[in-house]
């Protein structure tokens, strides 16, 4: 089978469109139940029973609810992964927070921003995989030698004051990772270091 590129972009402004109006029905449906719910015309096991089952969990979902039936709760917090890649060029930085955002964490790259989702008791970890992270080791005959000894550095962190009244961002956990040479970056050892960061 071909396609000419006028074909395929129609074929998927038609496929977006459709995903777009699922999305709103869905939206629609569930804020439907709430509206009802809320003004006493309907008890979740009646919206269950409406909607052909017994099992009342989806319900309460919609409704922010837990399993129980009980008020909702204030969620926790979502992990975040505050991302440092200087140096590094954009097609790695797209595969490093694709490996992060498929596990579920919300990444951001602004310091101050990190700093202060930690200060508010948000997990944060570190992600520090720029460039040029190495440990310069001696040459032969004398000088130094670069990139050979190159790393990452990953870790959760928690935002303090320092006696000057620096905002700081310290490491609490985690530890340099030796790495491959040259440019090349393993988005999923990273994502496993970070895990078991949030995990310690």
């Amino acid at each position: 089978m071909t396609t000419d590129a006028t074909t395929t972009a129609a074929a998927a402004a038609r496929i977006r469109a459709a995903r777009d109006a699922a999305g709103a029905a869905q939206a629609a449906f569930e804020q439907a139940i709430r509206d009802e719910v809320a003004a006493d015309r309907i008890t979740p096991s009646d919206v269950a029973r409406a909607l052909g089952t017994k099992n009342r969990q989806r319900v309460y979902a919609i409704l922010g609810r837990g399993d129980d039936g009980a008020a909702p709760t204030n969620p926790p917090l979502r992990p975040v992964v505050y991302l440092r890649g200087a140096g590094r060029p954009d097609a790695v930085w797209t595969r490093v927070r694709e490996a992060m955002w498929a596990r579920g964490w919300t990444t951001i790259s602004d310091r101050t921003s990190a700093w202060h989702l930690a200060r508010g008791g948000t997990p944060v970890v570190l992600c520090d995989f720029s460039a040029d992270l190495d440990h310069p080791s001696p040459a032969p005959g004398g000088g130094t030698w670069f990139g050979y000894d190159r790393y990452v550095v990953v870790g959760k962190v928690r935002a303090k004051y320092g006696d000057d009244g620096e905002a700081m961002l310290p490491r609490i956990n985690g530890c340099e990772h030796p790495i491959r040479l040259g440019d090349d970056v393993d988005e999923h050892a990273l994502a496993r270091w970070v895990a078991e960061a949030f995990a310690d």
